[in-house]
């Protein structure tokens, strides 16, 4: 019972102008649950401009001396400034056709209902397994899974040098005739798309003027595919899975060879009604672990006690895993997949 929906620059993250439900809601809930967004998070170390420099003279010219951090907060500003993914340039076309939602009509676009997260007419739709409107030619063009064959064959070819790269294995030699899931869908986030250079002028080389925000674009891509099953046991999950290309010679001319570049996702709470959970890291299962309800005001500790006080984790709730990174119902449609 689980609405969710995924974007074009970031797991599931969209501007309040959209009126799309927020990511996660859970009906069991009484509507609440999950989270304000599902964002993207990059970030490079100070040493890594410093070196850049050397190739690319126009870094000379950042501002805030040469650290730099990207996300961003959609739901909560209308100044583009402050934002730093978006889909990738000629994405319309090239990911999926550009055909917009609609709503009341019935069609594999109508995102209106409750269980497609409410999403309003008008707004361009990631390509979906299940709706040829969206797809660029005939067939869906989303990410196969690897049959298990191919990866014998990987192995017994080279057994000490055995590796479970799975972007490694050409289309090829893919399940061409599956999907990962019973839906899937798939597309391009990336800092340094047109919108974004405008605001680090003179940075860019060819570019003009002082930037406007502080750091750099970094250049990076990260091309993903977000799906669900029919299953039961997992029918109400998203999993979502990124291959993080370094694409900095698009912005620069030349490659930017990263030292420290650390990738990650922003989680914003919404696990109740009232705004107060309690959200515990549990490093040795990668997982974030998060109270329907905070009880007591006091993050649990006590009578409903937290991951760090004695006796371990005991209020249930969501989880979010580096595997599984959020949950959904049966569809995971862009609410914000423009070019």
């Amino acid at each position: 019972d689980a609405r969710w929906k995924t974007t074009s620059n970031g797991p599931s993250d969209d501007n309040t102008l959209y009126s799309a439900a927020l990511p996660g809601r859970l009906a069991s809930m009484g509507g609440n649950g999950g989270w304000f967004e599902l964002q993207l998070y990059m970030a490079a170390g100070r040493g890594d401009w410093s070196r850049f420099r050397d190739v690319v003279p126009s870094l000379e010219s950042v501002k805030g001396g040469g650290w730099n951090q990207r996300t961003q907060l959609s739901r909560w500003t209308s100044d583009r400034r402050e934002l730093a993914f978006t889909g990738r340039d000629g994405s319309v076309g090239s990911l999926f056709t550009g055909v917009t939602t609609e709503s009341g009509t019935g069609s594999c676009r109508d995102n209106s209902a409750v269980p497609n997260s409410q999403i309003q007419a008008g707004l361009p739709l990631l390509a979906g397994s299940d709706c040829p409107d969206t797809w660029v030619g005939s067939t869906f063009d989303g990410e196969r899974p690897v049959p298990d064959s191919a990866w014998l064959n990987n192995f017994k070819a080279d057994p000490s040098g055995f590796t479970w790269d799975d972007w490694k294995i050409p289309a090829s030699r893919r399940a061409q005739d599956k999907l990962y899931g019973a839906f899937q869908s798939f597309g391009s986030a990336v800092d340094y798309g047109r919108e974004q250079r405008q605001y680090f002028g003179s940075v860019i080389p060819g570019g003009s003027g002082a930037p406007i925000k502080e750091g750099y674009p970094m250049g990076i891509e990260w091309r993903f595919e977000a799906w669900t099953y029919a299953v039961p046991t997992v029918a109400d999950a998203m999993f979502w899975k990124a291959n993080i290309i370094n694409r900095s010679a698009e912005v620069y001319g030349v490659g930017l060879n990263y030292d420290s570049l650390f990738l990650g996702f922003m989680l914003r709470w919404f696990p109740n009604s009232n705004q107060t959970p309690a959200m515990y890291v549990d490093l040795k299962r990668g997982a974030v672990l998060s109270t329907g309800i905070n009880q007591n005001g006091t993050n649990c500790y006590g009578g409903n006690r937290g991951a760090n006080v004695t006796g371990g984790y005991s209020a249930g709730g969501l989880l979010v895993s580096r595997l599984c990174v959020s949950n959904t119902s049966l569809f995971a449609k862009g609410a914000n997949s423009g070019p």
